[in-house]
């Protein structure tokens, strides 16, 4: 296909969605190429957490992801995860996948089952 051979030079993994016979379901035209390559942005992982009160490069106003898992509170500065866009963590004895869109401010927050099988990358 045209979009396999226009993207692989980018990325080869791009060949895996778009070659002839596979079924998708979504429109192919509505795939594109979001301008940073894997090797680009690198996750966090498992940052070094610090005391709020040791956070002097942060104001009262910055914002930042919280997440609370089994009486274990923990935030992510947003001005991080901008940079990162993704970060591997465990909070409250729970390992976690974070995958942060710098485009419209939203996360998700997945629960890693298995460490071994999926390697979470933007």
């Amino acid at each position: 296909m045209v979009k396999a051979k226009l993207h692989s030079p980018i990325d080869e993994r791009f060949h895996w969605w778009f070659y002839h016979g596979l079924r998708h379901t979504m429109r192919l035209d509505e795939i594109v190429w979001g301008g940073i390559t894997v090797k680009e942005s690198s996750p966090l992982e498992h940052p070094k957490l610090i005391e709020e009160k040791t956070a002097s490069y942060l104001r009262n106003n910055d914002l930042v992801l919280g997440i609370f898992l089994n009486s274990e509170a923990q935030a992510y500065p947003k001005r991080i995860l901008v940079w990162h866009e993704l970060f591997n963590d465990t909070v409250g004895g729970v390992d976690v996948t974070c995958a942060y869109c710098a485009l419209c401010g939203s996360a998700v927050l997945y629960e890693r089952i298995d460490q071994n099988q999926f390697d979470f990358r933007t």
